[in-house]
């Protein structure tokens, strides 16, 4: 049996599991960037292009902004025993600021797809005389501002302490700012309303049981099932937010505990930003139809 100061980090079960994380997760992102191209070419193959098309194609965008931060970059680090702070501070400071960026605005976006079936089924009329690509067009410039102008913080806060990339701040700042980017606008806002969203789908969908046929009915089973994976894998990765700044770092099992805990949010983030594909092809008879059009064109060439 090794003697206590012989134990190295490496030693640790849960270090051992965090690199077989990362491999996953790598191969989540490959694989996820293929399915969001996937996912952009099919909308983008619809007759079709309302607000809520275009809010889809705007998701594949930033998920597979999320797929590249957090899995190449981040995952890729430790398989490739590389860190952002290894090349210089100032790509330190971008990389964290286009990151947590990009990640809430990811989560902004199935948000604002949400909301737009929300209107489309509430509001018909009006839905149908304003909805367009400009209107989601807009709505996503707006995400996009809205989330830079949030982080921008870390691009002044952000430096390197310790050898590690992280926020030079006072820790009433530093955890009061995370939590309000991490927890509060990545997950929980997104979460509540995303939520208060599915349940109205299910109410619909119940009240309207002889509409099968109904495009509108199949789009928002489309979109229900993806939310309701997105409202799971968010939940998971407040939880795993929660549990990384309770750990305790001070000794060596627990940095490899906090090893693990960042392991598992990438991959969580990963593949949240990965899934969408597969549900809409599932759950989407439109969707199918449309990507295998892009074939179908393709091969009649």
């Amino acid at each position: 049996m090794k003697n206590l100061t012989d134990v190295k980090l490496e030693d640790y079960l849960e270090y051992k599991l965090a690199n077989a994380l990362t491999v996953v997760g790598l191969a989540i992102t490959t694989l996820g960037i293929v399915l969001n191209i996937c996912c952009y070419l099919t909308a983008a193959n619809f007759k079709v292009q309302n607000s809520s098309i275009t809010l889809l194609k705007c998701l594949a965008f930033w998920d597979t902004m999320v797929i590249i931060n957090d899995g190449y970059i981040v995952l890729g680090s430790y398989y490739f025993s590389y860190s952002p702070q290894d090349l210089n501070l100032y790509f330190c400071k971008v990389f964290y600021f286009h990151n947590w960026a990009s990640s809430v605005s990811s989560s902004l976006h199935m948000m604002a797809l949400a909301l737009d079936r929300v209107t489309a089924i509430h509001w018909p009329v009006w839905y149908k005389q304003k909805s367009s690509p400009g209107l989601a067009h807009r709505v996503t410039f707006v995400i996009f501002g809205f989330c830079y102008i949030l982080t921008l913080p870390n691009l002044f806060k952000f430096d390197i302490v310790d050898s590690v990339c992280t926020l030079n701040a006072t820790p009433f700042f530093a955890l009061w700012y995370t939590a309000m980017v991490a927890i509060g606008f990545y997950c929980i806002i997104p979460f509540v309303v995303v939520s208060f969203c599915n349940i109205y789908f299910i109410c619909m969908l119940n009240s309207r049981k002889k509409e099968k046929s109904s495009g509108e009915r199949r789009l928002t089973i489309m979109l229900l099932t993806n939310s309701i994976v997105f409202c799971v894998l968010i939940v998971s990765t407040s939880l795993l937010v929660t549990v990384l700044y309770s750990l305790n770092t001070s000794t060596l099992h627990g940095i490899a505990n906090a090893y693990f805990v960042e392991k598992s949010l990438s991959v969580s983030a990963v593949t949240n930003s990965s899934v969408n594909f597969i549900f809409y092809f599932i759950s989407g008879p439109m969707f199918r139809e449309n990507f295998f059009l892009i074939f179908k064109r393709k091969n009649s060439k």
